[in-house]
């Protein structure tokens, strides 16, 4: 019934224009935005799953209270964020305190109100210490910081102090004002930019408390589409997993005026060539590139480019009791230098190669100008030559541990997504290289292809100490962009175990990062770069993990899709969730 609706609809907007003595070309049906994924995921619980496939989904069918749009002027390219859930910008009452308005007409998909007590419990499930949900800091940590947010979420940690939630600084004033307390001051944009996040949108109240286990310790809420409830511009009509995903448009949605599809259908294809097969076949509109299929497209005008904040880069579990080289800073430094990083992202699809960790769009404002990171001295000091390979050195370092350690041969396992074809032949390529660098009679790297969709419990070190070696990994920080030592928020003790990427903790680098978040280093760009610049250093000196590449993305887009931007946009890329269909 609703497509039968969205096409009358169509016809009575044509008529309309011919009456008005225009010409339009009439459409020829439903508008659908076909694409592939490579995998799908066991939850689109936003709260505990860390996978981008949950932001991937909840852009079409979720909304929170603000949201990220392109701007009105295609001819000056931009995004900017708008209230979605909110009804009207914050409201500062004082320094540390916001009120966000609630949008009166705000329901979930099957007519529930959402209000600010929706969002108040949102958030307290959020940072419910018996959760412990991984998306957590995104809420007491992410662009803005919460009075007691982070204490009550960690308050049953040893030697931690009982923390009641009305000390918490978020509360529901009324019916349709939700209040924010801070700890330090930010200004409008900064609150605006924290709720974008997808871990931050309402959950369903009944449904969440209905998958709850007797001792509350989790629960089942997205884990099929019958415990899950959304709230965004599109309905989510199918998921069949590991298989399709289909959304229908929510013409009635209050940001329904900023989407063009009718209908959009994301097939879940783990093989490359079969998602070759469809784009070529006209099947999806959209074709990612991986390091085996950039060749096959690389001097296609359809295809574009796009740069991402995510350094990807190895995990090193140094708490594996069975490989205790792996705890060896030496023997974690030659792995450092034996890495031919150029040849690695250039197999990897033609990415940057990258012997340090802070992405190229980490910048501060110092007198109204940007200041990038990677440009500054402090930033400069930090890049080792020839892109931080040297065979040489990388076999003095492990020649040093191996005698530390005494041992005469060294095994170590190394895993990665087999959805992931360019992590797959660059294992391949290190199996090969480095016992060449240690010697084949002293060295093996061995290799395992691990599901995507259970590649999360394999690198847990936590409750598997002994079940992994080294794994591949990337994380991007959004805040890094205007707060460049963000970009470690993931590898400080606070961030929960195990999804943290790095078992090793270092108390001074904890101090660090600590100091460069403050209000006062936050008043002062120029301390935050140097700040940056001492975390970055202890980070390649004790080889926290192994820097590789930082990612781009390339992708092939089909002629009938127009997108809003004829340039990529930071944040917003080439907003193809926002395109239109040439008919």
């Amino acid at each position: 019934m609703k497509k039968v609706f969205a096409i009358l609809l169509c016809f009575v907007i044509v008529g309309a224009v011919f009456a008005a003595g225009g010409r339009q070309q009439e459409p020829a049906g439903p508008k659908i935005y076909r694409f592939s994924e490579t995998g799908d995921v066991a939850t689109l619980n936003a709260h505990m799953n860390t996978s981008t496939v949950v932001s991937d989904v909840y852009a079409f069918v979720h909304t929170g209270l603000y949201l990220r749009v392109p701007g009105p002027d295609r001819r000056n390219p931009s995004s900017i964020v708008v209230p979605s859930i909110a009804s009207d910008e914050p409201i500062r009452i004082n320094d540390r305190t916001w009120h966000i308005p609630i949008r009166r007409d705000a329901t979930f998909h099957n007519g529930s109100p959402i209000n600010a007590h929706t969002f108040e419990y949102s958030y307290r499930m959020l940072l419910d210490p018996l959760l412990v949900n991984s998306m957590a800091n995104f809420m007491f940590g992410g662009q803005i910081d919460i009075v007691n947010g982070q204490a009550y979420f960690q308050q049953n940690q040893p030697g931690r102090s009982p923390v009641a939630w009305s000390d918490v600084g978020i509360r529901a004033v009324n019916d349709y004002m939700l209040e924010i307390r801070t700890i330090q001051i930010w200004d409008a944009e900064d609150v605006k930019r924290h709720f974008l996040d997808r871990s931050l949108m309402p959950v369903y109240e009944p449904y969440y408390e209905a998958g709850m286990n007797a001792a509350r310790t989790q629960t089942t809420y997205g884990a099929t589409l019958d415990s899950l409830m959304l709230a965004g511009p599109f309905f989510f009509d199918t998921w069949v997993p590991d298989a399709l995903r289909i959304y229908t448009r929510n013409y009635d949605h209050w940001m329904s005026r900023y989407y063009h599809f009718d209908r959009a259908e994301a097939r879940i294809t783990p093989d490359r060539n079969a998602r070759v097969q469809l784009f070529e076949n006209g099947e999806i509109d959209v074709l990612g590139l991986d390091a085996v299929t950039y060749d096959l497209f690389r001097d296609d005008p359809r295809t574009r480019l796009s740069y991402g904040i995510t350094p990807q880069h190895i995990d090193i579990n140094v708490r594996n009791p069975n490989n205790p080289i792996l705890a060896n800073v030496n023997f974690r430094r030659a792995l450092y230098w034996a890495m031919d990083r150029e040849t690695i992202a250039r197999i990897a699809g033609d990415q940057q190669p990258s012997p340090y960790y802070v992405h190229y769009e980490a910048a501060v404002i110092i007198d109204g100008q940007t200041v990038f990171y990677r440009e500054s001295p402090e930033g400069l000091a930090n890049v080792n030559p020839n892109y931080g390979y040297d065979p040489v050195r990388a076999r003095q370092y492990f020649d040093l541990a191996m005698q530390q350690q005494g041992q005469s041969f060294a095994s170590v396992e190394l895993f990665y997504s087999e959805a992931s074809a360019s992590t797959r032949v660059v294992a391949e390529l290190l199996q090969q290289t480095l016992p060449t660098i240690f010697g084949a009679n002293r060295f093996e790297l061995t290799l395992r292809a691990v599901p995507a969709a259970t590649f999360g419990a394999a690198r847990d070190y936590v409750n598997q100490p002994t079940g992994h070696d080294m794994n591949f990994n990337g994380w991007g920080a959004t805040a890094s962009r205007t707060r460049p030592h963000r970009v470690f928020m993931y590898n400080i003790a606070s961030y929960p175990e195990p999804m943290r990427p790095n078992s090793l903790l270092i108390p001074e680098f904890d101090r660090i990062f600590e100091e460069a978040d403050t209000e006062e280093s936050r008043m002062n760009p120029r301390r935050v770069l140097q700040l940056t610049g001492e975390l970055e250093r202890i980070y390649l000196d004790q080889v926290m993990q192994i820097p590789l590449w930082q990612g781009v993305a390339y992708t092939v887009y089909s002629e009938r899709l127009i997108t809003p931007f004829d340039q990529w946009i930071p944040l917003l890329g080439w907003g193809a969730i926002f395109a239109d269909i040439r008919n």
